[in-house]
């Protein structure tokens, strides 16, 4: 990817040229070729930055050398700014001529006195720059004149006359010649004032010989405010003086830089998939908030370079639309890119429009205008409507209601776009949380691609990071039109299975409930299959041993919708139903055929979700619930693990309360003094400590609840009760 990067250099042939400039570059080689005066002449080239002044350049002296075959043009290219001594330039020109005209024919001995003539001139100007205050060819270093004395002020004198003789000779022996010395001066707005008021002496009266064509390449205000600084006077007025011709580069139409834009952008996100590029979202974020900063090639380059090393970092990271958009804020107005950085919890989220200001609109609202403040008033408009685009937040402060797109935490999260909290630190930090799930990850485990899926699930109940593995799996499956293969969906209901939601959330004293999470996860898969093939697949996965009976009875859940076979609820009666009666039938029946299995009902036990999967069998086969009662009552490891999935666990950010759920215990006519006698006398036992943690947890409470009979216990209370059980 990173070949993609362009280098930010001007080109040098007409056929490297995407601005179709080759016409314009012809046309000004062709006036100077048909140049046929001896006077010399001065052409400016003036156009601002990055207006391609040296790509025209470059091709100019390419097509005047492509036709010189016979050496009638001497093209002499001089970079000033490239000296880092100023009093060494005029030197350093002439000696530059000199050069390139001893090098055009060594045994025409009119040209090679010429070149001896401009070498000795140069020579001279050496010397001259040790001497201050020698008329206007001198240049002045006051500590050259305690180093040689007041004796070398007076040969100057002499020496200036010379030069004057030395320049009369030069100029008439090119009177008498037929070749032309085109001299080419670019970068000039580079240099200092004295640096560019040097330059125009040189032009105007050092090296103003007979037939030379000088072109400087210059931005006409950067140097017309030099010169001001350093002369009385109006600078431009100055510079007319100077300059015969003054050109301007050739305005390239937006349209064309857009395309060229567009084009560059295609070769380097070649490899996205077109699901991953929302083309409306693209099309409205350029035309509002990109379009109007494309204005030259360099500034393409610019932004498409940043964009390709950090899109090579995090295209899998990050939605590559909002990415382009960031960058080019940070190419145009790096400030307001750096104070964004900042300002996450006041842009990330939704929008809520108030009547009145609230503290968080009036946050918004401070951390906009603190941004806009340091833009430069051009870009302010184009600066709030990127903004406004990739924050809903910003958008509904600016009451920018005409542009964007309404917020979706769950599409800006499985779209990885910079709204969302998961993923703007990713944006400006250029790595992704080491603690957070990527959505690449996500796409790549629910996709199945790697060899170590099942390991990775493990990992995700290792890290206790389920219920964010759910919420945005979720996300991505219901925004992200993955294809998933029925494959796909079989092994993902086989590998959630593995996760031990409430072992982890003890551990970590997490309060976050992940039932209703799970069911969202299962319906968005479900939701995914066509209706052609859903009772097909349906019907694979209940004969599937390798999916848990817990998963299965959330299917069958989300499968009766429509139905209302499970609950009293009239609005479930609404829904459109996603099977047929008969096949929701013929599904109960393959699970409870599930059942005859005594192991996966052991398995299932040890999932804290069990008590919604007792529920579904006392309705759909209330037999199987008097088969695991009564294994319960014949042994108390299996009544331990009955019991903890009748606690419920009522959460909040600052402590966790345990609760009986007495539904089962009074429906049953469970003796539950004798199952407290019991369950006393197991906690006390070594195969008490078999159980899972959260499962001590829940009979601890259980005990703790039959012996106060207060409504609920604590985690603290069930904390210290584990402390004096006994360690086996």
């Amino acid at each position: 990817m990173l070949n993609m990067l362009k280098s930010d250099q001007p080109i040098n042939k007409i056929e490297d040229d995407l601005l179709d400039r080759n016409i314009f570059v012809e046309q000004l080689g062709n006036a100077i070729k048909r140049y046929k005066q001896t006077d010399s002449l001065t052409i400016g080239l003036c156009g601002s930055w990055g207006s391609g002044k040296t790509s025209i350049l470059n091709m100019l002296e390419n097509s005047l050398q492509k036709c010189n075959k016979s050496n009638e043009t001497i093209i002499v290219r001089f970079e000033p700014w490239l000296i880092s001594n100023q009093e060494q330039m005029i030197y350093l020109f002439l000696k530059q001529i000199a050069k390139q005209v001893l090098n055009i024919d060594v045994n025409n001995k009119k040209i090679k006195e010429i070149g001896q003539k401009l070498d000795e001139y140069a020579g001279a100007f050496k010397i001259l720059q040790f001497i201050p205050n020698v008329g206007v060819l001198a240049m002045v270093l006051e500590q050259t004149l305690k180093l040689f004395g007041k004796g070398m002020k007076s040969y100057a004198a002499n020496k200036e006359k010379d030069l004057q003789e030395i320049k009369n000779d030069i100029i008439s022996k090119l009177s008498n010649i037929s070749n032309k010395i085109v001299i080419i001066i670019d970068d000039i707005d580079r240099l200092n004032c004295e640096e560019i008021k040097t330059i125009f002496q040189m032009v105007k009266c050092i090296a103003d010989f007979p037939n030379t064509i000088y072109v400087l390449s210059f931005d006409r205000e950067v140097v017309t405010k030099a010169l001001e600084k350093v002369q009385e006077g109006n600078g431009d007025h100055y510079m007319q003086k100077i300059l015969q011709i003054s050109i301007t580069v050739p305005v390239t139409d937006h349209f064309t830089l857009q395309q060229i834009f567009q084009q560059k952008l295609q070769k380097i996100i070649a490899d996205l998939p077109p699901e991953k590029f929302n083309q409306d979202y693209w099309n409205t974020m350029f035309q509002y908030g990109i379009a109007k900063h494309i204005t030259s090639l360099r500034i393409i380059n610019r932004i498409l370079n940043i964009f390709t090393f950090k899109y090579n970092l995090l295209k899998n990271d990050v939605n590559c639309i909002d990415l382009l958009a960031l960058v080019t804020l940070e190419c145009i107005e790096p400030k307001a890119f750096e104070i964004l950085s900042k300002y996450e919890n006041e842009f990330c989220g939704m929008w809520v429009e108030t009547k009145k200001e609230n503290p968080t609109t009036l946050a918004i609202r401070n951390a906009c205008q603190h941004i806009f403040d340091k833009i430069n008033s051009d870009n302010l408009t184009s600066v709030q409507q990127l903004l406004s685009l990739l924050f809903p937040r910003v958008r509904g402060a600016l009451k920018y209601k005409h542009i964007g797109f309404e917020y979706n935490d769950d599409l800006y999260l499985a779209q990885q776009q910079l709204a969302s909290k998961n993923h703007f630190n990713t944006y400006f930090n250029l790595q992704i949380a080491t603690y957070s799930l990527s959505i690449s990850f996500i796409e790549e485990i629910l996709l199945d691609k790697s060899k170590d899926t099942n390991n990775k699930y493990e990992n995700i109940n290792k890290k206790n990071q389920i219920g964010e593995f759910y919420y945005k799996a979720t996300a991505v499956i219901i925004n992200n039109n993955l294809t998933l293969t029925t494959d796909n969906i079989q092994k993902i209901l086989e590998n959630i299975a593995v996760f031990t939601e409430r072992e982890n959330y003890l551990q970590t004293e997490s309060v976050i409930q992940l039932y209703d999470s799970r069911k969202s996860l299962i319906k968005a898969l479900l939701n995914k299959i066509s209706n052609s093939n859903l009772q097909n697949i349906l019907e694979d996965i209940f004969k599937n041993q390798n999916i848990s009976l817990n998963i299965l009875a959330c299917i069958l859940y989300e499968t009766s919708v429509g139905h209302d076979r499970y609950t009293s609820s009239e609005y479930n009666k609404t829904l459109p139903k996603l099977v047929d009666l008969t096949f929701l039938i013929h599904l109960e029946e393959l699970f409870i055929k599930y059942l005859e299995n005594d192991q996966k009902i052991l398995d299932a036990l040890d999932d804290e979700h069990f008590q919604f999967t007792l529920h579904l069998l006392d309705i759909i086969n209330p037999e199987s619930v008097d088969k695991i009662i009564e294994q319960a009552q014949q042994d108390p490891y299996i009544m331990a693990k009955l019991i903890s999935s009748q606690i419920n666990i009522s959460a909040s950010e600052k402590y966790n309360r345990w609760y009986k759920n007495n539904t089962l215990l009074s429906k049953y006519n469970l003796n539950i003094n004798g199952i407290y006698k019991n369950m006393l006398a197991f906690s006390s036992s070594s195969d008490f400590n078999k159980l899972l943690l959260w499962q001590k947890y829940s009979i601890c409470a259980f005990l703790l609840l039959c012996n106060t009979q207060d409504e609920s216990t604590t985690r603290e209370e069930i904390q210290k009760m584990l402390s004096i059980l006994p360690k086996y």
